[in-house]
């Protein structure tokens, strides 16, 4: 792996990137997210709760399983009611985000070598990440995520690189994980 010699890009970031990076994160914590939005969807929506906890027993008999099933019921019917909102909540201030950045600090240049990634913006900010603190990374079509240890996802746009380095990072990580 040391003889792998640096690959350099450069990267103008656009909302697309962003939002890439969002469905691709919440898709790593979906499950969590999914129990939150039910948590809450339950929280909304308990005054129909009791209505529903009768409804259930009189179809189920016993209360613990009507309250289940009432609980479920209420949530996921909130939970499906607010995704649209919550989507266009995430969309409109992503989009706010990006804008507010400027075009200085969306300009992002990556040199990955052997010994980590290095990114920096157009200001002059730099972020080095040794290999050592990836616990995993994932190469899709257009990003790469990196797992940063212990909860942090941070990602690569690969349209910085040309495709032979594509090709040259994508094997590199793959002796690196073997």
């Amino acid at each position: 792996m040391s003889d792998f010699a640096p690959i350099h890009g450069t990267v103008f970031v656009k909302l697309s990137d962003q939002l890439l990076y969002i469905v691709l994160a919440i898709r790593q914590k979906a499950l969590l997210l999914f129990m939150s939005l039910l948590c809450v969807g339950f929280v909304v929506s308990s005054d129909s709760f009791s209505h529903e906890v009768s409804v259930a027993r009189a179809h189920h008999g016993s209360v613990p399983m009507a309250i289940l099933v009432a609980a479920l019921s209420v949530a996921v019917t909130s939970l499906i009611k607010m995704l649209p909102l919550v989507t266009l909540f995430v969309v409109v201030f992503t989009a706010l985000g990006v804008r507010r950045m400027g075009i200085e600090r969306r300009t992002l240049t990556y040199e990955i070598g052997a010994d980590g990634m290095r990114t920096r913006d157009g200001l002059g900010a730099e972020l080095f990440l040794p290999w050592t603190n990836v616990a995993w990374t994932r190469m899709g079509k257009r990003l790469l995520l990196v797992k940063i240890k212990p909860r942090m996802l941070r990602y690569v746009i690969l349209r910085a690189f040309p495709p032979e380095d594509q090709q040259k990072l994508a094997g590199f990580l793959a002796a690196r994980t073997a």
